[in-house]
C-alpha cells in the first residue's frame, strides 16, 4: 500500500469515527434526562473538525434548545461554529506542598477559566479554581 492510499484511509477512518461519534452525541441530547452531556473531541485532528459544515453544529444545537442538559464539546481549541456558544479556556498550574523535593505531595491544580467568542474574551470574576485531591 503507498503511503498516499495509507494516509488518505486514515483520513477517512477519522472522518467516519467524528461522523460516528456526533450522531451519538445528539442521540444522547435527544434523549433527555441528562444534566451535562460530553464528548471529548482533544485527540481528534482540528482539520477534519473544520471541515465539518456548519449545519452539524447547528443540528446539534437545536436537539438541545429548551434543554436543560449541558452539551459540553471538549477539544484542543474553540470546536463549535454557534453564535450562541460558549468557548471556555482552561490553564491550569500544579500546586505543592512539602518542604524539600522529598517531602513535596501534589495538592491540586489551580484552573484558571476565560471564556472566549468571536466578539469576547473575558476572564470570569472568580479567576481561580483549586481543583484539589480529596
Amino acid at each position: 500500500m503507498s503511503a498516499e492510499r495509507h494516509l488518505r484511509r486514515r483520513s477517512d477512518l477519522i472522518d467516519r469515527a467524528i461522523v460516528r461519534a456526533l450522531r451519538a452525541f445528539d442521540l444522547v441530547i435527544r434523549a433527555g434526562g441528562f444534566t451535562m452531556a460530553a464528548l471529548d473531541l482533544s485527540d481528534v485532528p482540528a482539520a477534519p473538525l473544520r471541515a465539518l459544515p456548519y449545519t452539524t453544529w447547528m443540528r446539534l444545537a437545536h436537539a438541545n434548545e429548551g434543554r436543560d442538559t449541558v452539551a459540553l464539546l471538549v477539544g484542543t481549541g474553540p470546536i463549535g461554529k454557534s453564535a450562541h456558544g460558549t468557548s471556555l479556556r482552561l490553564a491550569a498550574t500544579t500546586q505543592w506542598n512539602g518542604e524539600s523535593r522529598q517531602a513535596r505531595r501534589f495538592q491540586g491544580f489551580v484552573i484558571r477559566p476565560s471564556m472566549v467568542s468571536a466578539r469576547l474574551t473575558r476572564t470570569p470574576d472568580a479567576a481561580d479554581v483549586l481543583l484539589s485531591r480529596a
